[in-house]
């Protein structure tokens, strides 16, 4: 490899990914947290789904903790950067493979959760692309040491999948994640305008529960991303496939999260109302003893 440049080796652009990251992260747990309050201590009932969407939330969490890890290890800079250093890209290799896992099992889990609150438990998912995921090398130890693999990238004998048919089976992994959203998106609707509520409560529960269609949307853009993905031989500077994959994941928890705080958003609008009609009222005295004393 050529001398590098200083500054093309000191730039880094960790910083803006982990802002976006962190963003949608804290988003989520908050999201997560005012449900479990709601379930726990307003509605004193915690089911499956919760308990289900908690482990996605944990998921989530050690997701952003290798976003940190791989900043450490060089994630937003070059990727000839990267690569100057063996010792260092082979440890970012092996959190990117954590990472990857995670993500796949929380997406998931976030699926399952919402499965289980719409009470139709049709969670099929292709099982194959997470094997393939695993076991893209055999010995596994070659996703991250290159030297294990076949000429040009090292000496050994591994097998690992091609990057084009790698690329190809999360492509298929992504089309199922795109149907399953648009699924679980649109399902509520008819199961709503069913229930016996007025029309604006049914309007407005609709609204809340086809938020999972921006899952959908960042679901398309991270397919888009992942079929490019071969195509950008500096993807570790913003890592643009995998930030969408977390805004993907994040914006699931969000989404299915927001309708069981449905009681909190009541108790909250009950508390204003009560608060303004108290104002109300002591304007309304002072009003009326402001009018006696000009009478005196």
């Amino acid at each position: 490899m050529p001398p590098l440049p200083p500054e093309y080796l000191s730039y880094t652009n960790a910083p803006e990914i982990l802002a976006i990251t962190g963003s949608f992260f804290t988003a989520a747990v908050v999201a997560v947290l005012l449900r479990c309050y709601v379930r726990l201590s307003m509605l004193r009932v915690f089911g499956i789904d919760d308990y289900v969407m908690t482990f996605a939330t944990f998921c989530a969490a050690a997701t952003f903790a290798c976003f940190k890890i791989e900043t450490d290890y060089g994630l937003g800079k070059h990727f000839m950067a990267l690569l100057a250093d063996p010792l260092q890209y082979t440890q970012f290799s092996k959190i990117v493979y954590v990472h990857s896992i995670l993500v796949m099992v929380g997406i998931s889990s976030v699926k399952i959760s919402i499965a289980f609150s719409l009470l139709r438990l049709s969670t099929r998912r292709s099982y194959s692309c997470a094997l393939s995921l695993i076991f893209q090398c055999l010995p596994v130890d070659a996703i991250w040491d290159l030297s294990l693999r076949p000429p040009p990238f090292g000496t050994g004998t591994a097998k690992c999948y091609s990057m084009t048919t790698f690329r190809n089976l999360g492509l298929m992994n992504s089309s199922f994640n795109v149907v399953t959203d648009v699924l679980f998106a649109t399902l509520p609707i008819p199961l709503i305008w069913k229930l016996q509520l007025n029309t604006r409560t049914k309007l407005s529960l609709i609204v809340v529960l086809s938020l999972g269609w921006f899952a959908c949307a960042a679901a398309i853009v991270k397919a888009i991303q992942q079929w490019y993905v071969l195509q950008e031989p500096d993807w570790t500077v913003h890592d643009s496939f995998n930030v969408w994959n977390y805004i993907e994941f994040t914006i699931g928890i969000l989404a299915a999260s927001l309708p069981p705080l449905k009681p909190l958003v009541n108790r909250f609008l009950e508390t204003a109302r009560a608060i303004t009609s108290g104002i109300c009222m002591g304007v309304r005295t002072i009003s009326q003893y402001s009018y006696l004393c000009s009478m005196i």
